[in-house]
């Protein structure tokens, strides 16, 4: 398989590991089925997703890094309620595209080369959240 799916300890989001180049399809594949995985793991609680991508850089066309953002991340099987970190290797840009076509879709999408700065972020984001919906 292209990509992996786990669960950490933390409560707070669903992990997506690529082991592959990422493409559109991929990219849809893996975040439906996390979509599913939150489901079944966290009910009903807002959660967001940790793209790890280091090693794998995106090697789709900016028109399908759009599509992606405007037609596949707006479908009902792919959550994107909540927020979303990327993490790269440095020097990797070729997420930025996605970036700012997730963000101009109104979705919460950041890019980060470091994997304790997205974590810390994701966890931000969702304790807010959290507190604001009790």
């Amino acid at each position: 398989m292209n990509y992996s799916i786990c669960v950490p300890d933390n409560d707070f989001y669903i992990v997506i590991k690529f082991n592959a180049p990422v493409t559109r399809e991929l990219a849809l594949k893996s975040a439906m089925e996390a979509g599913v995985v939150a489901a079944e793991t966290h009910g009903d609680k807002f959660v967001g997703y940790l793209v790890d991508s280091r090693g794998f850089p995106n090697v789709d066309t900016q028109f399908d890094n759009y599509e992606f953002a405007a037609i596949d991340s707006q479908r009902p099987q792919v959550d994107s309620s909540g927020p979303i970190a990327v993490v790269t290797s440095p020097g990797d840009d070729s997420h930025f595209n996605v970036e700012l076509a997730m963000q101009h879709m109104g979705i919460d999408f950041r890019v980060f080369n470091e994997e304790s700065m997205a974590s810390g972020w994701l966890i931000e984001k969702i304790k807010a959240k959290r507190t604001e919906s009790d």
